[in-house]
């Protein structure tokens, strides 16, 4: 029982790992955001906007940016491509963003 428990570990973080990976933005259009898993979320379903930070951080530079519409969440890191773009987008839109929640890992 108890190597059982041990070999599925590495597919519980890998189920983990890929599940957190559907929900990155890969396009942005006018009046939608596509997501990696094709699943699509239209702007006016945007209810806030989160800006991730890390504690030793200059002050406006974040780790990752999360859109929380009220069927889902979109979200998107420095390491994406577009990390600037999707940035600019989300501090100019009228909507209102939550504090920064800072991160104890970079």
């Amino acid at each position: 029982m108890f190597g059982a428990l041990l070999c599925s570990f590495p597919f519980l973080i890998y189920f983990i790992i890929e599940h957190s990976k559907n929900k990155l933005i890969t396009l942005i259009y006018k009046d939608c955001i596509t997501l990696k898993n094709n699943k699509k979320f239209d702007w006016e379903n945007l209810r806030s906007i989160m800006h991730q930070a890390h504690r030793y951080a200059p002050a406006d530079t974040y780790i990752s940016v999360e859109f929380k519409f009220t069927n889902g969440v979109a979200r998107t890191s420095y390491h994406a491509d577009k990390f600037s773009y999707v940035l600019f987008i989300a501090q100019s839109l009228p909507i209102p963003k939550q504090d920064e929640s800072f991160s104890p890992f970079r």
